[in-house]
């Protein structure tokens, strides 16, 4: 906005004919008159630009309109059937394969491989001749028998899992509740036993007695 109030009369007037509007009255009056001015060209220019915008906004819109249709469209014609592979893969998921069992050869196999790898860390890191002739010894029994699943070298391998030992301490424990049970009842079932066996004993040491002083 330009500062009409520091303009001279003179200057008012010129700048109005050069607008075409009336050079009646005073100063104030003729700066109002250039302002009013100023606003309604700025009004005019605004509705012009707005009105050059508006086709083309409306173009954008047809055309993001008519791309969404087109992928609406071929989306919806074109059915993705699925490939071999995706069928082979599907089956697979369906119908699991069972897991293949290990035969005695392979497993002893196994057991080998694990021991070799243990005593070259035990000799590399210097263990104790006890753990070197177990392993060895170990290593001969699997050569000629097998590995037994018992042994705790199953459960290294994967092929046992492991006992637990909450399970194990229960176990010892009924057991031991049973032999304790047990040896009560066969205490109370042979107490009358016992007990003729020491009325026994008193009557033969009466005897005893009862002889000697005879003799």
């Amino acid at each position: 906005m330009t500062e009409y109030s520091k303009f001279t009369v003179a200057q008012l007037k010129e700048i109005l004919t050069q607008r075409s509007l009336p050079l009646d009255g005073l100063k104030n009056d003729l700066v109002q008159r250039l302002l009013k001015n100023d606003e309604e060209t700025t009004i005019k220019k605004e509705e012009e630009l707005t009105k050059d915008e508006q086709p083309i906004v409306e173009e954008k819109k047809e055309e993001e309109e008519q791309k969404e249709n087109d992928t609406e469209t071929t989306t919806g014609s074109a059915t993705v059937e699925p490939t071999a592979s995706e069928n082979t893969k599907q089956e697979k998921t369906s119908n699991p394969e069972p897991k293949k069992q290990l035969t005695a050869e392979e497993i002893t196999k196994m057991a080998l491989e694990l021991l070799t790898t243990k005593l070259h860390r035990a000799t590399k890191f210097g263990g104790n001749e006890d753990e070197l002739d177990s392993i060895k010894r170990l290593m001969n029994r699997v050569e000629k028998f097998g590995l037994d699943l018992q042994n705790p070298l199953a459960v290294e391998l994967g092929l046992v899992k492991p006992v637990e030992k909450k399970k194990a301490v229960e176990s010892n424990k009924k057991i031991g509740k049973k032999t304790a049970g047990n040896n009560n009842k066969f205490r109370q079932n042979n107490a009358h036993r016992f007990r003729g066996n020491d009325r026994r004993g008193s009557n033969s040491s009466r005897n005893n007695r009862f002889n000697r002083r005879n003799w």
